[in-house]
């Protein structure tokens, strides 16, 4: 059976967070699996709100770590997802989506209780009409452990690229080591995640929508 991670050998796929170290955090592992099985992997940071020049250098270095491309829709400013206007933010996603035509999207879910995160999720979900493209949606992104509800439907077993996850949530240093907080905790999370499984690390994923 073919699984979500070789089904997209040789295509294209988009994930979409607010923020550098979004996608990182919520599906890191599975990014690097997919790049390792000849996708190509384009991460797409919404906004950044801070420390313009850092953040970017530390998103492109974490998308090398885990095989991919890094870009943000606002590459000039610091600005927050909250500070453009729906049909802006609308029209950037469109764009990005037209630019790569990707087989398949990854994005955060409607269970985020972070509200760029939230208006992220909107503004993606009113780009899938575009074309046919499979939807996943990742859990709540936080720098620390959230207790919000999220029940995957897809498990992704990341054994061999949990390695790869840490580093690159540790490449974004202003989130993480400047603030003290400890990336190990993303390593706890995904062995809890893959316990239920047998396998000793996992990430889990909604569906929106599948192409077939």
């Amino acid at each position: 059976m073919t699984t979500i991670i070789e089904s997209y050998a040789g295509k294209t796929v988009l994930g979409i967070g607010a923020h550098p170290d979004d996608l990182e955090i919520a599906m890191g592992g599975t990014l690097a699996r997919l790049s390792r099985a000849g996708a190509k992997v384009v991460m797409t940071a919404v906004a950044i709100p801070d420390k313009l020049a850092e953040r970017k250098s530390e998103g492109v270095r974490a998308a090398r770590i885990l095989g991919a491309s890094f870009e943000t829709l606002e590459p000039e400013r610091c600005v927050r997802v909250e500070d453009l206007a729906m049909h802006d933010l609308v029209g950037r996603i469109d764009r990005l989506v037209r630019k790569y035509e990707p087989e398949a999207l990854f994005s955060h879910s409607s269970h985020e209780i972070h509200f760029d995160h939230v208006l992220t999720h909107r503004a993606v979900l009113s780009s899938t009409r575009l074309r046919p493209m499979d939807v996943y949606l990742f859990g709540p992104s936080t720098c620390k452990p959230s207790l919000q509800g999220f029940q995957p439907r897809i498990w992704v077993d990341i054994t061999d690229t949990v390695d790869a996850k840490i580093d690159a949530i540790a490449a974004h240093e202003s989130q993480f080591a400047q603030r003290g907080i400890c990336v190990g905790l993303f390593r706890d999370q995904a062995r809890s995640r893959g316990l239920p499984l047998k396998i000793d690390f996992a990430e889990g994923l909604d569906i929106y929508c599948l192409r077939g």
